[in-house]
């Protein structure tokens, strides 16, 4: 089962009440699910960006 960013998103809002609630030992999980977070949108915006910076044209077949 895969987890969807808004499901990641989600928890790291979570992860963040946890730390602010409970304390500051808590936050090496506010950690691991914020790198995920960032992780998932860098690469989300690196595909956008180069996709749209770089209009390759489709593949004609060549025929003779």
């Amino acid at each position: 089962m895969d987890i969807s960013d808004e499901d990641f998103e989600t928890a790291r809002i979570i992860a963040a009440e946890v730390v602010r609630l409970m304390g500051e030992r808590y936050w090496p999980l506010f950690e691991l699910v914020d790198a995920e977070c960032t992780r998932r949108r860098q690469r989300r915006e690196r595909l956008r960006d180069c996709l749209s910076e770089t209009r390759v044209p489709r593949r004609r077949s060549r025929r003779v």
